[in-house]
């Protein structure tokens, strides 16, 4: 299969530069799988799970994002985020904490407590995503 390069960057660094078979990301229409010569695509990126095979007889990496945006050019993809981490960058505490004190957030609003449900919904929704990454085995 026909390779195309693939970069990653967020604010701080960049994550990823080399060359891939595919990339599957989470869009806000649903997942979107991006292969060599694909059409020029622009795309926001929501909450998921990054998914990155580089060929036959190297591994496939995945990575937790926040958001972000997908430039799709002729033989090469950005993606840019504001919070992107593989499962090895991942601080499974740290998102086990998240995860709690969001689900608390949700059952506070449940109670009749005044709490922003969309931000606690999408604290919750990165920390699972966060967690489902760390588990995975790359």
């Amino acid at each position: 299969m026909a390779k195309f390069r693939l970069v990653i960057l967020t604010p701080e660094k960049e994550l990823f530069n080399d060359e891939i078979e595919r990339v599957l990301v989470p869009t806000e229409r649903g997942s979107l799988t991006v292969l060599y010569r694909n059409y020029p695509v622009l795309s926001l990126l929501q909450t998921g799970i990054i998914t990155v095979k580089q060929g036959k007889n190297k591994k496939t990496i995945h990575y937790a994002i926040s958001h972000g945006v997908l430039n799709s050019e002729r033989d090469v993809v950005y993606i840019l985020g504001g919070a992107i981490e593989s499962s090895n960058q991942i601080d499974v505490a740290r998102a086990l904490a998240a995860k709690e004190r969001a689900e608390a957030r949700l059952e506070k609003s449940r109670q009749g407590d005044n709490v922003d449900v969309q931000r606690a919904q999408a604290a919750l929704n990165r920390a699972l995503t966060r967690l489902k990454v760390s588990s995975i085995n790359d």
